[in-house]
């Protein structure tokens, strides 16, 4: 299923990033490390908010190091 990235560098992109399974499942499970070009440590993180946000929408919660 596509996931929809909000904010962030990612900002628009949408990825096919998890079954549907998935987004029916537990949203502590979910989330993505995306690279960034230019970032040469770090991969941005995107997370879905809680319920009753809509599972397929991920948005940017601050860089990681890889």
């Amino acid at each position: 299923m596509l996931v929809e990235l909000v904010d962030g560098p990612c900002d628009g992109l949408r990825e096919s990033l998890a079954t549907a399974a998935e987004l029916d499942g537990p949203r502590e499970n979910l989330g993505a490390l995306m690279v960034v070009d230019g970032w040469a440590a770090e991969r941005a993180l995107y997370e879905p908010d809680p319920p009753p946000a809509a599972a397929n929408v991920w948005r940017y919660r601050g860089p990681v190091r890889a």
